[in-house]
């Protein structure tokens, strides 16, 4: 399913969970694959799957010219806490318009099990 010349998004098909520090901070049946170029796939997790307990948001933006403007969180669990580890578009542009409303994590910061 392409949504964007060079983007594509499609259902990740397999449940999903996100850990930091052994908390579970998100947990998903509907989770999003984006592929984008030469980047690393993304896992975009709904919202409603978040456990936002955990996480903060923080002053950070950036702008990303295919998808739009991005907000993000910092973690925390088990006393240990990283800023800017999740992100969101929370209106993202329309060829990627199936990611808004939902969360990615840096996976230099959480494990991400899928399957």
């Amino acid at each position: 399913m392409t949504d964007s010349p060079h983007i594509r998004i499609a259902p990740l098909e397999k449940p999903v969970a996100v850990k930091f520090h052994d908390a579970i901070v998100a947990s998903s049946d509907n989770a999003l694959l984006l592929e984008e170029g030469d980047y690393p796939p993304v896992i975009y997790i709904p919202r409603e799957d978040v456990y936002f307990e955990h996480m903060t948001r923080t002053e950070k933006t950036s702008h990303c010219p295919h998808k739009g403007d991005a907000h993000y969180y910092r973690l925390s669990a088990a006393g240990e806490a990283v800023d800017n580890a999740a992100w969101t578009y929370e209106t993202p542009k329309d060829g990627v318009s199936k990611i808004g409303g939902f969360i990615a994590f840096y996976p230099q910061h959480v494990a991400i099990e899928q399957g």
